[in-house]
């Protein structure tokens, strides 16, 4: 019985004292997103939550919105919407309240329609698209991703003993509507070393 009093004496303190929150109390937020059509608005508010959050720690409150407007064009980014462009206004700013107006050209996106690999004799190209984590399937094209295919590729051939390999950097040409992308990358494989 004294135990089923202590349990429930501990709970009602934990609901009267709740956990103190760290940090500064930011401004209540009201934020317009115009133009945005391709994704719901939580994941926009998502994407400008950090930048947005510290607004309060900041000298400047547009810092933090011009942050949060290049956070909204690297979301974009990251899903294949390489012409993506954010402008930004901040409406209103008081000590209570940030009003922030988000002007998105979202663009098209881009979808990756292949990789094609010059240079490369002593491995097949499913082979290296494989050891990259990639396949023909078409994907969003995303300028990082393409950075990571070219280091791997390199990984792959110097776990192979081609210490001297040179992979340049993807060459991607967008066609005319921005819709498809295709990407180059050259292999210069050199020699193959082993141990004696």
């Amino acid at each position: 019985m004294k135990r089923a009093l202590s349990v429930l004496l501990a709970l009602a303190a934990c609901r009267a004292n709740p956990p103190a929150q760290s940090g500064a109390q930011g401004p209540r937020r009201e934020l317009e997103f115009l133009g945005a059509s391709r994704f719901p608005l939580h994941e926009l508010e998502a994407a400008v939550d950090t930048d947005l959050g510290e607004v309060a720690d900041r000298k400047s409150p547009k810092s933090a919105v011009d942050d949060a407007a290049y956070a909204l064009v690297e979301f974009y980014r990251a899903r294949g919407f390489p012409d993506c462009t954010v402008e930004y206004e901040l409406v209103e700013v008081t000590p209570a309240h940030l009003r922030a107006r988000f002007t998105i050209v979202e663009g098209v996106q881009t979808l990756l329609a292949g990789i094609e690999l010059v240079g490369n004799a002593r491995f097949d190209r499913a082979e290296l698209l494989a050891a990259a984590g990639f396949s023909d399937e078409p994907r969003p094209y995303v300028e990082s991703e393409l950075a990571h295919v070219a280091d791997a590729l390199a990984a792959h051939y110097l776990s192979k003993g081609y210490l001297d390999v040179r992979v340049t950097e993807p060459q991607v040409e967008l066609d005319d509507s921005h819709e498809h992308a295709r990407a180059t990358i050259r292999v210069e494989e050199g020699a193959c070393y082993r141990l004696a």
